[in-house]
């Protein structure tokens, strides 16, 4: 497999902390992340990890992809938008917000923002918020967000073939997870259903973990071999030197107790760089504010 490299230099946007931790809290909620991700390496990086085998997150889709490549799916997508001749009533709904060019600025923008390219969207989630609230009603319902749901998936396949989203796999699949958990969000405060809107199946790595943290030394001894070398690949520990399980196994009840000890007296402190900005709303009459 070809693996993308990050090249891109990376820094938190307006949003980034906000809904990587939201995304960590809802995947560790239903099970597909172990209890100590937010304090995973590679999981709270925002670089991509260069391990074909570790999923990318969306906040690490900047490193990779950078904001040519990020305006140009984009740009596929309200290509489709502003073509649309079976649902004219979703052209309009964004035509009288504003022209194409505008969309594809502000939403590559918000993308960039969240994926760990650095300060793009002014105004944050508060911004966000505030055109949803009051220009998206028309979109943001089952059938407007079907139908727009349809033209993001044609506008990846188009972008998947012109080799935008690289031949790394995990990238695509990164930028899938982005758009489900807006989507998401999306349907729970609109009041529609996201089930049947996929986009992509789960990063495979994501599906089972073991929670090294969550377990009791009577738990970690029941665990395999594998299971073990996974869990402790996952968190970016060392297993040069392990021959017997037992050793394996001492490693693991290591981690778990320098975790639960780091968790214990310090938290997940956030970076002061990636604090929200909801109170930074800079209105402008020619922004769309996607």
């Amino acid at each position: 497999m070809v693996v993308a490299v990050a090249k891109f230099p990376t820094s938190p946007g307006y949003m980034t902390e906000r809904f990587r931790q939201q995304y960590l809290d809802k995947e560790i909620k239903e099970g597909r992340l172990p209890k100590d991700a937010h304090r995973i390496a590679h999981v709270i990086s925002l670089q991509a990890p260069s391990d074909a085998a570790v999923p990318i997150r969306f906040w690490q889709l900047y490193s990779v992809l950078g904001n040519d490549k990020i305006e140009s799916i984009v740009g596929e997508f309200y290509s489709r938008i502003f073509a649309d001749e079976k649902e004219p009533w979703l052209r309009k709904a964004f035509a009288d917000l504003g022209p194409q060019e505008q969309h594809v600025w502000a939403q590559a923008g918000m993308w960039s923002d969240t994926m760990g390219g650095g300060r793009q969207y002014h105004g944050g989630e508060y911004r966000l918020n505030f055109h949803h609230a009051h220009n998206g009603f028309k979109v943001l319902n089952q059938k407007g967000a079907t139908r727009w749901a349809e033209h993001m998936i044609a506008a990846l396949d188009a972008s998947d073939k012109a080799g935008v989203l690289t031949q790394d796999p995990r990238v695509r699949r990164g930028v899938e997870e982005f758009l489900s958990f807006f989507m998401g969000k999306y349907a729970k405060d609109f009041d529609f259903d996201a089930k049947p809107l996929v986009f992509g199946s789960p990063n495979e790595a994501s599906r089972r973990m073991v929670d090294l943290v969550g377990i009791d030394e009577e738990q970690l001894s029941s665990l395999s071999v594998s299971d073990l070398k996974e869990a402790l690949a996952f968190r970016g520990v060392s297993i040069q030197g392990c021959v017997e399980k037992e050793d394996l196994r001492q490693k693991a009840s290591d981690y778990r107790r320098a975790a639960g000890a780091s968790a214990t007296t310090q938290g997940v402190p956030a970076s002061s760089e990636e604090e929200s900005s909801e109170g930074n709303f800079e209105a402008s009459g020619s922004d769309s504010g996607e």
